[in-house]
C-alpha cells in the first residue's frame, strides 16, 4: 500500500526528499523499494520515479530545492546537446550572497548582474532555470577560452544552425568574453 502512495507522489512531483516521503513510509521501506527497483535513489537523500532518467532527476532536484540556482556551464551545454562530457556534478550559478552546499553540485557564486540569459527549459514536464545556449557558451568560454569543451560546443552550436550573434554580442559585452570572435572564426573556417 505505501509503495503505491510513494509511486503516486513521485509520479506527480518527479523528485522528493526522503523526509517528505516519511509521512507515507519509512527509511527501511524506501531502501527496500530501491533494492527492488520500484523507485530510484538519486543519492544525497533524494528519490525519483523509476521512469525518470537519473540525469534529469538531478536537474529536477535543483529546480525544486534550489530555486535561486541556474543550471550553468558544462551541465547546461549537456542539456542542449552541445557537449558529450560526462557530468559528475551539476553546475549551478547562484547569487554571490547565497550559500548552497551539496556534494552533487558544483556551485559558482556570481554577481546578480551577471546572472543574465536565464531561460525556462522543460524537463519531464517541469520547468528548470537554465542559461540560454548562448549564455552557456559564454560561461564555458570564461572558464577556458581555448578549451576543448568550448571549441566542440561552439562547433555543435554552429552546426545546429540557430545562431544568434546579436545575443552573443550583448553577452560578450556584459560578461567580458569574446565568443563572437570565436564564432565568426568558426563560421569562416566552416
Amino acid at each position: 500500500m505505501s509503495l503505491e502512495k510513494v509511486l503516486k507522489r513521485l509520479e506527480a512531483q518527479k523528485v522528493a526528499k526522503a523526509g517528505e516521503l516519511m509521512a507515507i513510509t519509512n527509511r527501511s521501506q524506501l531502501r527496500r523499494y530501491v533494492e527492488e527497483g520500484a523507485i530510484q535513489s538519486v543519492g544525497y537523500g533524494f528519490y525519483t520515479h523509476p521512469s525518470i532518467d537519473p540525469a534529469d532527476a538531478y536537474l529536477l532536484v535543483v529546480a525544486k530545492y534550489y530555486p535561486q540556482a541556474v543550471i550553468s556551464s558544462t551541465t547546461a551545454l549537456s542539456v542542449y546537446g552541445l557537449t558529450d562530457e560526462r557530468i559528475d556534478q551539476i553546475d549551478i550559478d547562484v547569487p554571490n550572497d547565497t550559500n548552497v552546499k551539496n556534494s552533487f553540485l558544483r556551485v559558482h557564486r556570481v554577481a546578480k548582474g551577471l546572472m543574465v540569459g536565464v531561460v525556462r527549459h522543460e524537463i519531464c514536464g517541469k520547468k528548470i532555470r537554465i542559461y540560454s545556449r548562448e549564455r552557456a557558451l559564454c560561461g564555458v568560454y570564461k572558464e577556458q577560452p581555448d578549451g576543448a569543451i568550448f571549441l566542440k560546443a561552439l562547433k555543435r552550436y554552429v552546426k545546429g544552425g540557430q545562431i544568434d550573434s546579436q545575443v552573443i554580442a550583448t553577452l560578450d559585452k556584459k560578461l567580458k568574453t569574446n565568443v563572437l570572435k570565436a564564432l565568426m572564426q568558426e563560421l569562416a573556417d566552416g
